[in-house]
């Protein structure tokens, strides 16, 4: 096998906005591989895997590639986020870096501050009063840099990719009461005029950095991948397709995950909008 389709893990939260059997989920993990929480990939035979298994097994160069071998910790994990409420006023230490790419029109976000602040002034009101409030568009992009105080608002669908280090420092958390650090997050916010042109992507294409790389792929009709000499995730943001590979044709369609083996080429056919992560 060279492709697996990857099981979602769906994240029940108070804030969440997507009904699924009378539960309420805020986040769906799409790719993770870790010891705490990690998905499975199902191959045509209907047989699953755990991805964390299979990292830490002899098998790890074979599933995941020699771009990921010397490294203990997978450097990356992709989620989905439904918010029908806002989600904490927060920042992350240096080490974890995420990105957001909006998949429906007018998505509300509070991001850095539109002006200087001094921490002898720090309040709620002061952070409040002085941060961004963006709207961004289906496919817009934003990068969240260690320090950025940040808030994905009510009534987001937003496709998240972030370094695997779940550290987070609350502020203030509205209706949703979970528990504040207050304390670590002054320690490693950053209260300076935020970049917005280096952070704000319209009509995204790539993104970069040192865990991991993001293309969006628009196919109207084919498109050929080359190899690679790690795994790559393809995410279906929208439409559907067939992915042919290794002499198999499989049928792919919105919000579906497909986990691709390293030294794998193919191609994908259809009209549809695609993210790859890797």
């Amino acid at each position: 096998m060279k492709i697996y389709k990857v099981i979602s893990i769906d994240v029940e939260k108070i804030w969440g906005a997507k009904k699924i059997n009378k539960k309420v989920i805020g986040e769906v993990i799409k790719f993770e591989v870790n010891n705490q929480q990690s998905n499975y990939i199902e191959d045509d035979n209907k047989n699953i895997y755990s991805l964390y298994q299979l990292y830490i097994s002899p098998q790890k160069e074979e599933f995941f590639g020699k771009k990921y071998l010397r490294r203990k910790q997978f450097p990356f994990l992709i989620k989905y986020i439904y918010s029908s409420k806002k989600l904490s006023l927060q920042v992350h230490p240096k080490g974890k870096k995420e990105t957001w790419l909006f998949l429906k029109d007018n998505s509300k976000i509070l991001l850095g501050l539109n002006k200087s602040i001094k921490k002898k002034n720090l309040n709620l009101d002061a952070i409040l009063s002085n941060s961004n409030i963006i709207t961004c568009n289906k496919y817009d992009f934003a990068a969240v840099n260690p320090g950025a105080i940040h808030s994905i608002l009510e009534n987001n669908i937003v496709c998240e990719v972030q370094n695997n280090y779940d550290v987070t420092y609350r502020y203030f958390d509205w209706d949703n009461n979970r528990e504040l650090t207050q304390k670590e997050f002054v320690e490693n916010a950053r209260f300076s005029k935020f970049n917005m042109r280096k952070n704000i992507y319209h009509n995204f294409k790539r993104f970069k950095s040192s865990n991991f790389k993001i293309n969006k792929v628009n196919i109207k009709g084919e498109k050929y991948f080359g190899k690679k000499n790690c795994c790559r995730i393809v995410l279906v943001l929208n439409g559907n397709g067939t992915i042919n590979i290794a002499n198999k044709s499989l049928k792919v369609k919105k919000d579906e995950t497909y986990f691709i083996l390293p030294y794998s080429d193919y191609t994908i056919f259809g009209n549809l909008d695609i993210l790859i992560v890797f």
